[in-house]
């Protein structure tokens, strides 16, 4: 039985198919959120997933001059570093398009540690007290383990009113990360999944059955979500 949170389940036979579906998806709903808010804030997941998804957005209508992105994670590595997530939405997506500096939220490693979760968490206020929910659309993957954004299943909980954390992995290739809390992530009106790869079939199936023992199923519980998954 299919979880109530989620909306849809698209399937998509090749990478081809994926990206077109995610991509028309995606641009469907901004028109439909720039419709009722003079801004839409999209959180913008990192990793491998969405890396074609933001080079093909570069090349779509969007007024991006209406649009607030918000990167949702980062790992603490410069931002020239070949694993920094702003690095990579930098190249696919932000060098692309025009943008103001000030609509592009992110956790600027070169303040050092703290100071960069410091940062984004002013900010993030700042957006929170204007207006709520946070975010109007969210695009995110999920990791084997279930994790999503910086969000690992053993990361611990933030005291309740945090939108921003420093959070630690031993299974991925960096282990200090930044991320967007469950707080600030299930302040959201929509979402868009993206589920690629036979490695993350068990969490896909463990979604559907409404499973919400990983932070991805956590975040579902809570925010109304279309899947895109390649079969």
């Amino acid at each position: 039985m299919q979880h109530p949170m989620i909306e849809a389940i698209v399937h998509a036979k090749d990478e081809h198919e994926f990206l077109e579906k995610a991509s028309i998806h995606l641009l469907n709903t901004i028109h439909e959120i720039l419709s009722t808010q003079q801004f839409c804030r999209l959180g913008l997941s990192g990793g491998s997933t969405p890396k074609k998804l933001y080079h093909r957005l570069s090349e779509m209508h969007i007024p991006w001059e209406r649009m607030i992105l918000i990167i949702l994670d980062e790992r603490n590595v410069p931002l020239t570093d070949s694993h920094s997530n702003y690095g990579m939405i930098r190249d696919e997506l932000l060098n692309a398009i025009k943008i103001s500096p000030e609509q592009v939220i992110f956790f600027n490693t070169t303040l050092g540690y703290d100071s960069a979760v410091l940062s984004a968490e002013q900010k993030l206020i700042h957006l929170k007290k204007e207006r709520t929910p946070l975010f109007d659309l969210l695009i995110l993957g999920a990791g084997p383990d279930g994790h999503i954004a910086g969000i690992f299943p053993d990361s611990p909980q933030p005291q309740k009113g945090f939108l921003t954390m420093k959070t630690h992995t031993d299974t991925y290739d960096v282990s200090e990360r930044m991320t967007v809390t469950m707080e600030a992530l299930t302040s959201c009106t929509s979402a868009i999944l993206l589920v690629s790869g036979h490695e993350k079939a068990h969490i896909f199936h463990k979604i559907e059955q409404g499973d919400i023992s990983t932070p991805v199923g956590i975040c579902i519980e809570k925010v109304s979500t279309t899947i895109i998954r390649q079969d």
